[in-house]
């Protein structure tokens, strides 16, 4: 039987700590996501309400206005498991310098966000055919040709005339970016009137276009062709739904004189809104 988090949460509070906050320092799912934190035994499917857009009247002085009908629609997010299992020996626990377990807990919780994070990035992002499946129409650039700035600009107007005015993000490709970023360094009228492309030079990150957070990740999908497929879009757009927090389980293994550590989580993802994204395909080739 193993021992759990539940009988021996003293001895593993530490390692808890250790791999929620990388969990959750590290995951751009995240971050740029709407998150809903799920009760247990409430089932393993979330069902989100996203509301229709209402309308104002001028009924005039003395009239009674008229009742203004409001619509639902459901969004599912299915739950599943993100597991992380290691099994460390006695021989290397008692052979390093550093504390074996402790510094795995850290790497779980990394392996997770980045699990998160592929779920996200990988489940929509990758193709045509997903992004029309989760409803995904709205496309800026092209394969085989480099991303630019005018891009984001035409995703950001996109998502704004669909009556949303909060912030946005972009998530691309590192090489995806690179597109951007050497056009930003280039001798253009946006260059001289900002300061984007002195940050680009000096620290090698975009930051803000159009209200746009630029974000790169090495988990956006790259296709045969060296194709690219990011995304601009709201917070709103998304939804990842969480059971609780990361669980840590222990198990001892004396025949082999070792300790087997199981890291789990329980999350979804699913899109919410998609009028509020805008596919982003580029050339990611160097």
């Amino acid at each position: 039987m193993a021992n759990n988090t539940t009988i021996n949460s003293e001895l593993f509070q530490n390692l808890l700590v250790q791999s929620q906050f990388a969990l959750y320092e590290n995951s751009i799912a995240r971050a740029v996501t709407r998150v809903f934190d799920y009760p247990a035994n409430a089932g393993n499917v979330v069902q989100v309400p996203v509301w229709a857009g209402m309308a104002s009247s001028k009924p005039g002085e003395g009239t009674a206005p008229s009742a203004v009908d409001t619509n639902t629609t459901s969004k599912t997010i299915t739950l599943e498991e993100h597991v992380v299992y290691a099994q460390v020996t006695d021989f290397l626990r008692d052979s390093a310098q550093e504390d074996v377990i402790a510094s795995m807990a850290t790497q779980a919780g990394l392996a997770l966000a980045e699990g998160l994070d592929k779920e996200l990035l990988l489940g929509y992002f990758d193709s045509a055919a997903n992004l029309s499946s989760a409803g995904i129409t709205a496309q800026v650039g092209a394969g085989g040709a480099d991303n630019a700035v005018d891009q984001l600009m035409a995703a950001a107007a996109i998502i704004r005339g669909n009556k949303y005015q909060g912030p946005m993000f972009a998530v691309l490709h590192p090489k995806q970016a690179y597109g951007i970023k050497k056009a930003l360094t280039a001798t253009t009228s946006y260059q001289n009137a900002t300061g984007v492309a002195d940050a680009v030079m000096g620290q090698y990150f975009v930051g803000q276009i159009a209200g746009i957070t630029i974000l790169e990740h090495p988990n956006v999908n790259v296709d045969g062709s060296d194709d690219a497929w990011g995304a601009v879009f709201a917070p709103e757009a998304f939804g990842l739904a969480q059971r609780g927090g990361v669980n840590i389980a222990q198990q001892r293994q004396e025949k082999e004189r070792a300790t087997d550590v199981v890291l789990s989580v329980v999350a979804g993802v699913g899109v919410l809104r998609p009028e509020l994204v805008v596919s982003v395909i580029g050339d990611s080739a160097i």
